[in-house]
């Protein structure tokens, strides 16, 4: 259920840190605890500090509201998770619901410590046990809590949260049918906004119903740099999709005094589209005519980033230009983002790849 307001609670196992045990480093391993390497030399494994406002579960209302376009009319869902998976429990700690989960690592990607752990097969799971590193905070340790908390936020990682497997994506590719069909028609806008937001950028969906803005999600991290995303899920829906940017552009550049080359436009879609669609050729004649280069991102690719604990950079859009003109989504998009050859097989998945 949506939270538009919420109550802060007070979590009864609230930790800190013992004297002496400062984190210099945190190395994550795909369905293992996230270790934490101490400037003692010694290492424990992260569990939840029980954080007042819970990150890994709400957002906070400046990341769901653009930072550029004061009349936008924001969606004021702050939940972290699209499909309901986290919630607070009883004793104020976060509980995550397997059978909702549908791996997208939003919720791991925003917990400083990193105590949450994707598992393939599983889901999210969120360690809560104590160990040598961490004590039962006291009322008095709250403001030293919230420095620790912070000073983990800048700490160095190393490692991923989960890596990528043909079992991992057809998981993936079930999950989310199975989620759409129960959230209903806002998941597939709220599944990409929040993985946008846990990708590095303030994103807005507007409200439902709402007919007066075109836009799906306007993207912002500061004042100057801007993004538009058009979500379509389903391979028949995109063909309309590359229209609706130019139109979302035009009202954004002319109402609303946004500049063309500051304004980053993606379209995000679920799957994507066959070889012989026309959509390839609408982007590459988008670009040919008007100089606008339409990114086309893959609800797997937000996934891959948060899994990599990458970020979405506004103005590096056309890292995810394609047109029909591509060989390989997958070798000319993902595998240059990921930096590496991905572990799939070669055959074409359209989460991963254009088929023929």
């Amino acid at each position: 259920m949506s939270k538009i307001l919420y109550q802060k609670t007070k979590s009864k196992h609230k930790k800190t840190i013992k004297a002496g045990w400062n984190p210099i480093r945190l190395t994550f391993a795909p369905g293992k605890n996230t270790m934490i390497l101490f400037s003692n030399q010694k290492t424990a494994f992260a569990t939840c500090l029980g954080c007042q406002d819970a990150p890994c579960v709400f957002f906070k209302e400046s990341e769901i509201t653009p930072a550029n376009f004061d009349g936008f009319p924001v969606n004021r869902c702050i939940d972290v998770c699209a499909t309901g998976a986290i919630r607070i429990g009883d004793n104020g700690l976060p509980l995550i619901d397997n059978e909702k989960c549908i791996l997208c690592g939003a919720c791991a990607s925003r917990c400083p410590l990193g105590a949450i752990r994707l598992v393939a097969g599983r889901g999210a799971v969120i360690e809560v046990a104590p160990n040598e590193a961490f004590l039962e905070a006291t009322n008095s340790d709250s403001h030293n809590a919230e420095l620790m908390r912070n000073l983990f936020q800048t700490l160095p990682t190393e490692g991923v949260s989960l890596i990528e497997s043909d079992d991992i994506v057809n998981e993936i590719t079930s999950k989310i049918q199975k989620a759409a069909a129960v959230v209903g028609d806002q998941f597939p806008n709220l599944l990409t906004r929040n993985l946008l937001i846990s990708s590095g950028n303030n994103a807005a969906i507007s409200r439902k119903g709402n007919n007066f803005m075109r836009m799906d999600i306007v993207l912002s991290n500061t004042m100057e740099t801007s993004g538009v995303v058009e979500v379509e899920f389903g391979q028949d829906a995109n063909m309309e999709a590359p229209r609706d940017v130019l139109d979302s552009i035009a009202v954004l550049v002319s109402r609303y005094n946004w500049t063309i080359k500051n304004t980053a436009s993606f379209i995000v879609t679920d799957l994507l589209p066959n070889r012989r669609s026309e959509y390839w050729h609408i982007i590459q004649d988008i670009n040919n005519v008007f100089g606008i280069k339409i990114g086309t991102i893959t609800i797997f690719c937000l996934m891959l980033l948060n899994w990599n604990r990458k970020k979405l950079i506004l103005l590096k859009n056309h890292n995810f230009y394609a047109d029909r003109a591509i060989d390989s989504y997958r070798a000319e998009v993902l595998e240059p983002l990921m930096q590496r050859k991905l572990k799939l097989n070669n055959l074409p998945n359209p989460l991963v790849d254009i088929a023929k």
